[in-house]
């Protein structure tokens, strides 16, 4: 049976599923940029794309192509997998999120503890990669609750995961740059927020429109039961919906005479 390509591609739920990916150029740069970071020393990427331009689609595709459960971007399966985690954002502190993922106890977890159970994980598999989509909420919240603190601790941590000696990749998406997020925040903190969005490698992820049709129509071709309305609704909503036709929905198709 065909896959099934999801309007609502989730990092976390999804992990591991053939959900009939096809690659761009554009996701083929981003990901041998991402894969070569350890040669030039960058471990820590932003990719920066507004919605429905197939950011999540690419994590999900980049994470079963390292994990050997896929396919893509011409990575070849090592003797010993890398470890994925793969986290989906919210709306809340990063470091609570993280001390809560890395199972860090105590009510007020530290910098230090999360980067030491981080370690934990790195040091069991000996080569990490820490996916975050939708990371965009956590800088929505710092915004609003104690920026300093909170930026301050992103710096760090993309720190932790440049450091020469380690294999450890951090990649996070958003819909705009760093510094976008902290539009509200004064120009002092602003200063700060700029100092980490410098941390962070820029990957932009805009598909030309045309390559995105192009892409669909390829993925289209594979599945016989989508319908005349499906594809149409897929092509204007972020191109990327797919649905088994409904029994009153006409198939695609030559019109009988």
């Amino acid at each position: 049976m065909p896959a099934k390509f999801s309007p609502s591609i989730n990092v976390l739920r999804d992990e591991g599923q053939d959900f009939g990916y096809i690659e761009t150029p554009n996701a083929q740069r981003v990901a041998n940029e991402i894969l070569s970071g350890e040669q030039n020393g960058i471990h820590s990427f932003q990719l920066i794309g507004s919605y429905g331009t197939g950011k999540s689609a690419f994590l999900l595709a980049f994470a079963n192509a390292l994990t050997g459960k896929a396919k893509h971007f011409g990575i070849k399966a090592e003797k010993k997998q890398p470890k994925v985690i793969s986290l989906v954002g919210e709306y809340r502190s990063l470091l609570s999120f993280l001390a809560e993922q890395f199972e860090v106890k105590g009510k007020q977890p530290t910098y230090q503890q999360v980067f030491d159970a981080i370690h934990e994980r790195y040091e069991k598999a000996g080569h990490l990669y820490l996916i975050m989509d939708e990371f965009g909420k956590f800088l929505e919240h710092a915004a609003k609750h104690d920026p300093e603190r909170e930026m301050f601790f992103i710096q760090q941590l993309a720190e932790f995961a440049n450091k020469p000696d380690r294999r450890i990749t951090l990649v996070v998406s958003l819909h705009q740059s760093i510094d976008a997020y902290g539009s509200a925040i004064s120009t002092a903190q602003r200063m700060e927020w700029r100092k980490v969005q410098g941390r962070l490698r820029e990957l932009p992820f805009n598909e030309p429109i045309e390559q995105l049709i192009t892409s669909r129509q390829g993925s289209y071709r594979k599945r016989s039961r989508w319908c005349r309305r499906d594809w149409t609704l897929w092509l204007s909503r972020s191109w990327q919906r797919s649905t088994p036709c409904s029994r009153t929905t006409k198939r695609l198709g030559p019109k009988k005479n």
